[in-house]
């Protein structure tokens, strides 16, 4: 099997959420090719977990609170990458379907990232990384799929897709790119709950070819290549294509020329003007009147 290394040997990164599940693998895997990584977490500091934390820089935030949230971009000299990937469903095994918890899912899953990601602009748009900085927002299958039992985390989810368009077309002009993941579902702490349960599982192996889940050490490869130099055209740095308009004297090239349509010519002369091919003027103008003109009902004479 082929493998693919990174190199991003002086990049500082950061992923929040990055003590458990998905961010873990996705910061160890920026680690191993050399980057600067540093995680956030819930707990006091990085001995409270279980594993072993040592090769990260560990920063303690809640995703409710503005304050930590703004603390923690404060707290940052430098800063290449942001992986947004902190979230919560079903917060205390309490349901979405409640009011309070609903706006408790969109303040972790929405609200924070977006916050962060404004809190982080600066920093990023100073970074002097190969390609420009990059934003790696995660969403998930709840951003495209209904899913009746997290109505708040696929509400939240969803919205992190549209707002992960608006701020690319938006940052792009500072050489900030802005990308989405959407994981299936990946055995974590966050899913561990519903893992048991054959009638929420079931469904959801079924569409999932390899019929079986993820682990995380199986889902950092996206993010993990989001600061390579972008192509000419990519989600963050959209082009586009124009063309005289009609007004301004000057031939509009056919974009899709075919069979009879060659496009614009140079002029047998040899000359600057262009010709189109197909016709003169005035035959093209009596042909798109005659396209136009409204039908007319046929009367129909007894037989």
């Amino acid at each position: 099997m082929t493998s693919v290394a990174f190199d991003f040997a002086g990049a500082h990164v950061l992923v929040t959420g990055g003590s458990n599940g998905i961010g873990l693998g996705v910061a160890g895997a920026f680690a191993d090719a050399g980057a600067k990584v540093t995680i956030t977490g819930t707990r006091e500091d990085a001995g409270a977990y279980d594993h072993d934390l040592a090769r990260f820089a560990y920063r303690r935030c809640r995703m409710t609170d503005p304050d930590e949230v703004q603390a923690l971009a404060d707290g940052l000299d430098v800063l290449d990458v942001l992986v947004n990937n902190a979230g919560q469903n079903l917060p205390g095994g309490r349901s979405e379907w409640d009011d309070g918890v609903f706006e408790e899912v969109l303040a972790v899953n929405l609200v924070a990232p977006f916050r962060l990601a404004q809190a982080c602009h600066d920093r990023l748009a100073a970074s002097a990384v190969d390609g420009g900085s990059s934003v790696v927002n995660v969403g998930s299958m709840a951003s495209f799929f209904g899913m009746e039992i997290v109505p708040g985390y696929g509400a939240a989810k969803g919205g992190v897709v549209q707002t992960t368009k608006t701020l690319a077309v938006s940052w792009a002009r500072d050489g900030i790119r802005v990308n989405a993941v959407a994981p299936g579902v990946v055995e974590t702490n966050m899913t561990a709950p519903m893992l048991p349960f054959d009638e929420i599982t079931a469904p959801l192996l079924a569409r999932t070819p390899m019929g079986r889940f993820a682990t995380p050490a199986t889902s950092p490869e996206p993010s993990s290549s989001s600061p390579a130099r972008p192509p000419a055209t990519s989600p963050a740095t959209p082009s586009w294509s124009t063309a005289a308009s009609r007004s301004s004297g000057e031939p509009r090239a056919d974009p899709h020329p075919g069979p009879g349509r060659a496009g614009p010519q140079r002029s047998p002369a040899g000359g600057a003007g262009l010709r189109r091919a197909g016709g003169h003027r005035a035959e093209r103008e009596r042909r798109a009147h005659r396209r136009r003109r409204p039908l007319r009902a046929r009367r129909l004479r007894p037989r």
